[in-house]
């Protein structure tokens, strides 16, 4: 809680290495204590993301797909999806993020997707 909403709060260009680590999407860029930030550190631990990555390749672990085979869980759309108000939902628990909540995961939708995550939505022309 300390440091994790910081990077998208205060540092947007560096995706949390608390994540991406020891992937392609990190760099550099770091929390080196409390409150202190440092553009040129290097995060020496491998991030969540990737190590959850690894292990599906591995076959060490299997997460269920319990998503409708005939819509993606998280798509660009402008009819209202099975998920799109839960996603709406969701983005308008995290800061500065003001979403309706229509049902729809439009243009605004990828637009907050990409500032919480880094990544338009799929299916967004922009992606």
């Amino acid at each position: 809680a300390y440091n994790g909403w910081g990077y998208r709060k205060k540092h947007p260009h560096v995706l949390s290495p608390y994540l991406w680590s020891y992937s392609n999407h990190y760099s550099s860029g770091k929390f080196v204590a409390d409150g202190r930030w440092s553009e040129n550190a290097i995060s020496q631990q491998c991030g969540g993301a990737v190590l959850l990555r690894r292990l599906v390749e591995k076959n060490e672990i299997k997460f269920e797909d319990a998503r409708p085979a005939t819509e993606p869980f998280l798509y660009f759309s402008n009819k209202k999806t099975t998920y799109g108000e839960s996603l709406q939902k969701f983005l308008n628990q995290l800061p500065e993020i003001y979403l309706r909540e229509d049902g729809k995961p439009g243009e605004k939708t990828s637009d907050a997707f990409k500032k919480a995550t880094g990544y338009f939505l799929n299916g967004d022309p922009r992606y």
